[in-house]
């Protein structure tokens, strides 16, 4: 179970170390309430996690950065995508110009894989160039707030009644939650 925990905290790039104590609090309910979902659905919890692990990997801009530099060395290349783009921890030397890397590329035409890595990769630079744009992430918060809040919601009546775990609240308590400032009464 621990090992499922860093993995679902892995793909939120976090650690479980070195943090105050609400954060791991949180994520282990948003943990919990991932679990009982699959669950529920009766699928498997592993393979949900191993799903978004891969996904992850085909998307995290660290991941397609370190792919589209391997795939240029392995192709015996002296210009990698990603020092031309914004600069390769990997590579030494300067920052080439885009011209310079169009000039290259039109001496040693690049391979189906490494085309499709810098594809990705320049998908999501610009993805995350907007997500700063806009002063937020490019993930969509379309649930409500009790991820965040995981059980401040929760009414006295609903954990007395219940016995509800306030990790538990978005699963099969939902409608208990509301106050009377929410009904308006």
């Amino acid at each position: 179970m621990k090992d499922h925990f860093r993995r679902f905290r892995w793909l939120r790039q976090k650690g479980v170390e070195g943090v105050g104590y609400g954060a791991p609090q949180e994520s282990w309910c948003a943990f919990i309430r991932r679990w009982y979902r699959t669950v529920e659905e009766d699928e498997s919890f592993v393979g949900w996690l191993v799903y978004r692990e891969e996904t992850i990997k085909d998307h995290s801009l660290s991941e397609l950065r370190e792919r589209a530099c391997s795939d240029a060395w392995e192709d015996m290349r002296h210009i990698c995508y990603v020092r031309v783009a914004e600069g390769c921890e990997a590579c030494a030397g300067p920052r080439p110009t885009v011209e310079e890397w169009k000039a290259h590329i039109a001496e040693y035409p690049l391979g189906e894989q490494e085309r499709g890595w810098i594809g990705k990769y320049k998908h999501s630079l610009a993805e995350n160039a907007r997500a700063s744009s806009r002063g937020g992430s490019h993930r969509h918060s379309s649930r409500g707030r009790l991820d965040r809040r995981c059980g401040e919601a929760l009414s006295e009546k609903c954990r007395r009644l219940r016995g509800c775990n306030p990790c538990m609240a978005d699963v099969h308590c939902l409608g208990a939650h509301k106050t009377t400032t929410d009904v308006g009464a």
